[in-house]
């Protein structure tokens, strides 16, 4: 039996051999495809991945958007995702309760977005507001790893982004 996937940032590639075009049950369109992540040590993971196109100002059509170029799509035409796979992805794996049952919620990283954004008179007000409390919170600094005998680094357990990369290259 696997072991239960750990909440965190792993690199996945689309399967664009199992993407498909439906509806959500609010009647919003969508595209539903599988991700295949690497979570090291050889683990591979397949999971769902939904990407909901609503319509209008806060709508969700433009990230769905920004996600399937990040996957490499090239395309215009929606009903051909044959390049989602192109790139490989950092993929956010999350657990959420809904209706009170704790289900796997699965999205891609695309960077970070911020609804408002300050203006320089409000940086320059919010910094000058927290800049004592800034003095006052301790500084943390990282020890550097342990080295082996051999100079290398001791293993810490931690499987660095970079090495969580996987070799999907398509159907069999």
């Amino acid at each position: 039996m696997a072991s239960k996937l750990i909440a965190g940032v792993y690199k996945g590639r689309a399967m664009p051999e199992t993407a498909k075009l439906g509806t959500t049950e609010k009647g919003h369109e969508q595209i539903g495809f599988m991700v295949q992540i690497s979570r090291g040590g050889g683990h591979r993971d397949i999971l769902p991945m939904y990407l909901v196109f609503s319509d209008g100002p806060k709508g969700s059509a433009k990230y769905s958007m920004e996600r399937l170029r990040a996957f490499g799509w090239e395309g215009t035409d929606l009903r051909d995702l044959r390049t989602i796979g192109k790139n490989l992805v950092d993929v956010r794996v999350d657990y959420e309760l809904f209706e009170g049952e704790e289900r796997l919620r699965v999205e891609i990283v695309t960077g970070l977005r911020m609804d408002r954004p300050m203006n320089e008179g409000a940086a320059d007000s919010f910094s000058k507001r927290f800049a004592a409390l800034a003095e006052a919170t301790p500084i943390v600094v990282q020890a550097a790893p342990e080295k082996k005998p051999n100079g290398a680094p001791a293993p810490s357990g931690h499987v660095p982004p970079e090495d969580r990369g996987d070799a999907y290259e398509g159907p069999p």
